[in-house]
């Protein structure tokens, strides 16, 4: 066998409080055999997220489909990541190259990668990558949108941010700091992500668009989401029957819906204007930008416009998006924040039903929807835009009305 030169590159990647030891990998080598292909060793010290880079001629390979234990929780001791490039015409010419080289990187499981895949077959399996270039079949992959959960770590520990708009009703501008970032669905759930779970999804617009699979899904109550639990008085507490209680039984993370807060973060992206995408707010651009005052009168395959600066996928427009916060107003909400826009408020949760303001003729308080839908007006399509949805209950109007999820970090 030809003899080649290996690099072996190794990131230990810290990010932790300094009293806290970061892992360790000792014991790295590289080899090659006529079975397993190239096969990396190394021991670990604690259990981790291990990711790896394979470089040719110090240039990374991209994206490929090795095995063992890589992209995933890493249980200590003596572990092994195997990669047979000969089976993958891409990858045909690796093993005639030179120099080849692998760089480790390691994640304490507090302080994960940016991408997490929730596996939607298989029960309690999740994979991590440290970018979207690194997500297997890239970010607009099919799976996603079905049998897998796609969900992206937003950096939001810390920030100081102004939420809201200036003279708005349902949301003056304040600043909000969240105290700990959180990973949020690339994708608004769709029907077919939410038959993995409970078997019995089903479209108001099944009868229009052939491939439904891929549509948000829509017409659920909030009860049959997240069951007769409150929010906030009952924090991330779900009844047992509802839907994300299932995603989390099947997953093993306390997934849920956004706040308020999280859902406005997260669609900003670091901007501060009406719209992620800068100055322009015409209806043309924000019809190009979403799928909003739809000539169809009807949501999308998700993921068909363009996604805003943290790689999330209809943020604005195809379904209103539902979070946890009751709906309030005037100065009732600007009580909710001390009436003092310039003093940051932290993890925000949204007035409690007494409080709440904004209700249906029946009474009923209602909750937050936000970024609007495919039949609202393109004034609706803001970061600050705030809707009272009725959701408790099914009825017609929830057709208009759909969710995506998000997973605290640390996750669990």
């Amino acid at each position: 066998m030809r003899k080649k030169k290996w690099i072996v590159g190794l990131i230990a990647f810290v990010g932790l409080a300094i009293a806290e030891a970061a892992p360790q990998v000792t014991d790295v080598s590289v080899c090659e055999t006529a079975n397993e292909g190239i096969v990396v060793s190394f021991n670990l010290n604690e259990d981790a997220i291990v990711t790896a880079d394979f470089m040719t001629n110090g240039v990374s390979v991209g994206v490929v489909d090795a095995g063992g234990d890589i992209n995933m929780v890493v249980p200590s001791g003596n572990r092994r990541i195997t990669w047979r490039p000969d089976r993958f015409f891409e990858h045909a010419r690796v093993m005639a190259s030179k120099e080849l080289g692998v760089k480790l990187t390691v994640w304490p499981k507090t302080n994960p990668p940016d991408y997490m895949v929730a596996d939607l077959m298989v029960p309690n399996v999740l994979q991590f990558y440290a970018s979207s270039n690194d997500v297997p079949g890239g970010v607009g992959h099919r799976q996603y949108k079905t049998t897998k959960l796609l969900m992206r770590r937003i950096p939001a520990a810390g920030v100081e941010w102004r939420m809201g708009k200036a003279g708005y009703s349902y949301g003056y501008d304040h600043y909000v700091k969240l105290s700990a970032d959180y990973y949020m669905c690339v994708y608004q759930l769709t029907l077919r992500q939410a038959y993995c779970i409970n078997k019995t999804s089903a479209s108001s617009f099944s009868d229009v668009v052939d491939d439904y699979w891929v549509l948000p899904l829509e017409g659920i109550s909030w009860r049959n989401m997240r069951g007769k639990a409150d929010w906030p008085a009952d924090g991330h507490e779900v009844g047992a029957d509802g839907l994300i209680a299932g995603f989390r039984k099947w997953t093993g993370l306390e997934l849920d819906l956004p706040t308020s807060a999280q859902w406005e973060f997260a669609a900003r992206a670091g901007t501060s204007g009406d719209v992620w995408w800068g100055d322009d707010i015409s209806d043309s651009k924000v019809k190009e930008m979403s799928n909003c005052a739809s000539v169809l009168g009807r949501p999308v395959e998700v993921g068909c416009y363009p996604p805003n600066p943290l790689g999330l996928y209809d943020m604005y427009g195809n379904i209103i998006e539902e979070c946890l916060d009751y709906c309030c107003s005037g100065e009732v909400y600007k009580a909710l924040y001390n009436n003092a826009p310039t003093i940051a408020v932290s993890d925000p949760e949204g007035p409690i039903a007494d409080a709440c303001n904004v209700k249906v003729s029946s009474g009923e308080c209602v909750r937050v929807g936000r970024g609007g839908g495919f039949s609202d007006g393109t004034s609706s399509i803001r970061s600050h835009s705030v809707m009272g949805t009725n959701v408790h209950e099914y009825k017609d109007s929830n057709r208009w009305i759909g969710y995506r999820l998000v997973c605290p970090l640390p996750w669990r």
